[in-house]
Parts: C-alpha cells; structure tokens; sequence
C-alpha cells in the first residue's frame, strides 16, 4: 500500500507547481533532432531548460506567466491557476454585471489601480487567454470581450515578443480567413468606474478545485514519476545515446491539441467562404519531394499526431529493384525483397510541430502555414506517394521492416 507521507508530499509538490507539464508531449523530448524551441525563446524568466528526454521547469523563476502554454504547438504545457474552465466560469458571472462584456486584467493591475473583482476576471498574465479560450468566451453566450493590459511593456513578465499578441494576431486572421465577426477589444485603458474599489466579492475561484480540474484533464499527468514516487520503485534513465526517448507508440488523442479545439470551436462561429484557405499557427499543410523522398516511412514514424500514415501493401508481391527496373523477388534473389507502401496526411491533424521535417534524414518534406478550410472541416487525407518501393534490408515506417 502506497506510503501516506508520500502522497501528501506529491500532492502539496503539485499544488506548487504554477502549471502541469506533460513533457512528453514536447516534439524535442520526441527527438532531439528538432528545432522547436518556442518555450524557450517566451519564457521571460529564462525558467526553461531541456536535455535528452527530459524538460525542466525551474519552480523558483518561474512567474506563471503562461507563455509557454501559449506558444507550445503540442500542448506541452497547462495552465493550472487558474485553469480555463475556472477563467470562462468567472467571465460568464461577471459578464452580466458589465453589459454583458467580460473584462479581463492581470493580477498587478488589479491590485495597483483597486480594480473591482468582482467584475472584473483577474488572471496572472493576459497569456492565458489563447484562441481557445477567447472563441469559448463567445460560444457560451458572452457578447464582448475587453483585455485591459495598462502597461505590460512595463511588467517584468513582458517577453518581446510578447506571446498574447501572437494570440490576438492570430484571432484576427482567423476572423479574416473564416469570415467571422467577434466583439473583442485589446486595450490599456481601464474605465474609472472599475478602479478604486477597497470592499466587493471577488469572484468565485476555489484554488484546489482549480488543480484537480487541471488534473483531471490529463489523467497521469504526472505520469512514471510520480507513480514511482508513490510506489518507491525505481525509474530507469533513458538511454542518453538514443535519438528517441519517448516511446513512439506514445500518442495523445486529437482533441487534447489546442488545434483541434480551435477548430471546434470555428466551426460553431464561422461560415468560410467556398475555396478558402486559412493561415495560421494550428494547421500545417505538408509538400513532399518524391525525387528526393525513399519512402521509407521515417516521417511517420515520429509523427506525434497521425497526420502522417505510412501504410505497407500487404497483399502485394515482394519486389527487389534491379537494374532500376522493378522485379519480383524470388527465393533465389539475392537481396530481400520489401512490399510497395504509401504515405497519407491528413492536415486536420497536422500541429506544425516540424518533427516530420527536421528528422527527415533526406530533406524531402517541407511545410506550409496555409491550408486549404474545406479540408480541415471535411478531414480530408491526401496521398503524397502511392505504391513506392522503400529501401531494402532496413527497419522502416511504424508498420513494419
């Protein structure tokens, strides 16, 4: 039976933590062939560092500021406190007491100018407000949306560049690509009648809850470790010399990618305009040099996300290449045969984590921000080679070798 005194001291060092990390979601700890870095190049607090197979959060820089969560492609990181159910609860509370405007501010402004909490949504940093969160505000009734940021080039957590403004950037070509309207104002301005209040119910905000919520939304969050932890059971170290330390079996389900949530969320608010395309930081679209490309299914073996499927022609006779000219393999060939395979992407799937080009060992694969809309909301899967042979006498693809 797990140690009492030991789930205790998981549970409080949780409680610490100014968000959940899944580390395992992060395309380098995949592969340390990528080159995202994102989180890092945000973080104002330099409270980022990362090795083979592992990420680290250094607790005591670290301000909860939410940029990382922000620009992560692969939903690396959660905001915990609060969490967005807990923000969009709060905002649909407050909402009717403004005209049905949500106001939001962050917690130095709050306290500084004696804003009113209890109508107004006070949250760390104006970085927990992603696309996400701001299309939901919209979806769950609230007319207009007002970010109050009196001065952040002065906030010690200001990162130029400052990662919401990715987010607001964002929002506005969307609205532009997926022709809708939202009422949402950015703005340093705070009207009077919101400051100078020294009594007033602040909103309702439960801290714990908040954290088993974030909990909640991935289960084994903490994952090995802490059930290692728990079970005082030794946890081998990755083997430093392996390319990949994350097992590559190892998905997460479409829908826990803020891509797939904006794109819930879009199709409730959008009517696009036939043959448009969106460019954005959500979905990627992906071109293939087939003189340069193998086929050897390298690309989807490190896809994250399926968006990339490499599938072997069972049924097929086993072929060998001789002589450039295509032949059936016989018991007297001389090399083993392999079987025809193909490769699909699916873009509604495709994060723009770039592991399928970065470690692409021929440089075939290159990536576009601009996607065809009909193609995400349809879920189409295109074909970027058929029925080609792969190289012989190695391992290949995640299907088979």
């Amino acid at each position: 039976m797990p140690n009492l005194d030991r789930i205790e001291a998981v549970s409080n060092e949780l409680d610490r933590s100014p968000m959940q990390v899944n580390e395992h979601r992060c395309s380098f700890v995949r592969n340390r062939t990528v080159s995202c870095r994102l989180c890092l190049d945000f973080c104002p607090a330099d409270a980022l560092s990362r090795e083979i197979g592992k990420l680290h959060v250094d607790t005591g820089l670290c301000r909860s500021c939410g940029a990382c969560a922000l620009v992560c492609p692969t939903s690396t990181y959660l905001t915990t406190d609060p969490n967005t159910v807990t923000i969009v609860e709060q905002a649909k509370e407050s909402a009717p007491l403004n005209q049905g405007t949500a106001c939001f501010i962050c917690d130095r402004y709050a306290d500084e100018l004696k804003i009113d909490r209890s109508r107004v949504v006070v949250i760390p940093c104006a970085n927990y407000l992603d696309e996400y969160l701001m299309l939901g505000l919209f979806l769950v009734g609230i007319d207009r949306v007002a970010i109050m940021r009196p001065g952040c080039d002065d906030c010690p957590s200001h990162h130029e560049p400052f990662a919401f403004d990715i987010a607001m950037g964002s929002i506005k070509h969307l609205q532009q690509d997926w022709n809708f309207k939202i009422n949402l104002l950015d703005t340093p301005n705070v009207p009077e009648s919101l400051q100078g209040h020294t009594k007033g119910t602040p909103l309702g905000y439960d801290r714990r809850a908040a954290f088993t919520d974030a909990r909640d939304q991935f289960v084994g969050m903490a994952g090995k470790q802490v059930e290692s932890f728990i079970e005082g059971t030794p946890v081998l170290d990755p083997d430093r010399d392996a390319q990949t330390v994350v097992g590559l079996d190892e998905h997460f389900a479409t829908q826990t990618y803020r891509s797939a949530l904006v794109l819930q969320a879009l199709r409730h608010l959008a009517e696009p305009e036939e043959g448009a395309t969106t460019t954005s930081r959500f979905w990627g679209q992906l071109s293939i040099d087939t003189e340069k490309c193998n086929a050897c299914g390298h690309c989807a073996t490190f896809c994250p996300t399926d968006a990339l499927e490499y599938e072997i022609d069972e049924d097929a006779e086993e072929m060998i290449i001789k002589n450039n000219t295509t032949v059936v393999c016989t018991a007297n060939s001389v090399s083993h045969g392999v079987k025809p395979a193909s490769l699909f992407f699916t873009p509604i799937r495709c994060i723009q984590c770039h592991v399928c080009v970065d470690t692409c060992q021929k440089k075939a694969l290159s990536q576009s921000q601009t996607v065809e809309i009909a193609d995400l909301l349809d879920g189409t899967t295109q074909i970027l080679f058929e029925d080609e042979l792969p190289p012989q006498n190695q391992p290949f693809g995640r299907f088979g070798g």
